[in-house]
């Protein structure tokens, strides 16, 4: 099963026994959902610029940019701005629920 964090927003996939308590939402799929495809690509963002920070890029490479502006448009998207009301909402209505 694979969750949110609701502090860190990293998604971590849990196996059996080892599945912490957690928090659902239910909800229907509608135009601008993210996918986990999409949620991974913006999760590696900062560590593709950490990479050309480190080689000593001037400026981050063609691929790099097109990275962050499709990351800039997924997190433009309805379903991105949903899932990070809703992990404010847990933090705040569910003190103990780490997970989403």
């Amino acid at each position: 099963m694979r969750l949110i964090s609701v502090n860190t927003l990293e998604m971590r996939e849990f196996f059996d026994d080892k599945i912490p308590e957690y928090v659902i939402l239910s909800h229907t799929w509608k135009k601008g959902e993210i996918s986990y495809q999409d949620w991974k690509a913006i999760a590696e963002l900062p560590d593709l610029l950490k990479v050309c920070a480190e080689l000593g890029a001037a400026a981050p490479d063609v691929y790099t940019l097109v990275q962050q502006r499709r990351v800039d448009r997924l997190k433009a998207q309805p379903g991105y701005q949903k899932i990070i009301t809703f992990c404010q909402t847990v933090r705040s209505t569910f003190s103990k629920r780490q997970w989403a």
